[in-house]
């Protein structure tokens, strides 16, 4: 009886063993796939990482070239559309024909000045602060030979162009408006041109 005891409790502490290994084994391969799953958590929050500091790296080198083309067309620009902003200011409060077409003179004189050589890396700049302002100009230089003609001309009054000087005068307005806008987004990235 004592041997069969010794028996059944053999048996009892190998089957303990067995199950006890098996419970083990299922235990170290949760562990390993937990493992696994928290490597692989690892690896994507690391590569995010990569990619935010990425994305921030480049941003910050469009917002550094924006602020240097927006300077490069300032400093090319400027004096034009000052000359410009001036002559629209000052016809806010009239002017008589030799002060318009002095005026008008200064700003040409002013757009002879530019060195287009200097922005020829910035489209930018040229499209949406140059083209305009040089629109801009030639209303005013149309305005200036409208009331030339009227000007020389014995039978011709003010008050006959008086609408045609006016029409130009707005569509010279609103274009250095558009170049006053378009100087002050110069120095933001230009997201249109964006792959990302």
């Amino acid at each position: 009886m004592t041997r069969v005891l010794l028996i059944i409790l053999s048996a009892v502490a190998m089957l303990g063993g067995i199950t006890a290994c098996g419970s083990s084994s299922e235990d170290s391969s949760t562990a390993a796939a937990t493992q696994s799953q928290q490597e692989e958590r690892d690896e994507q929050a690391e590569q995010a990482a990569k990619e935010r500091e990425e994305d921030e790296r480049k941003q910050a080198e469009a917002e550094a070239e924006a602020k240097v083309m927006a300077e490069s067309c300032e400093d090319t620009l400027g004096d034009f559309q000052d000359a410009m902003s001036e002559l629209d200011s000052r016809l806010d409060i009239g002017l008589n024909y030799d002060e318009y077409t002095d005026a008008v003179a200064d700003a040409n004189v002013e757009y002879d000045k530019i060195d287009f050589d200097d922005l020829s890396d910035n489209s930018r700049c040229v499209g949406s602060v140059g083209v305009p302002l040089e629109k801009a100009l030639n209303k005013y230089i149309q305005a200036a030979n409208i009331w030339s003609k009227c000007f020389d001309d014995l039978g011709c009054s003010n008050d006959q162009i008086k609408g045609k000087l006016q029409l130009r005068w707005t569509e010279a307005t609103l274009k250095i408006e558009k170049a006053k806008d378009a100087m002050k987004d110069l120095a933001k990235p230009d997201t249109s041109l964006s792959t990302s």
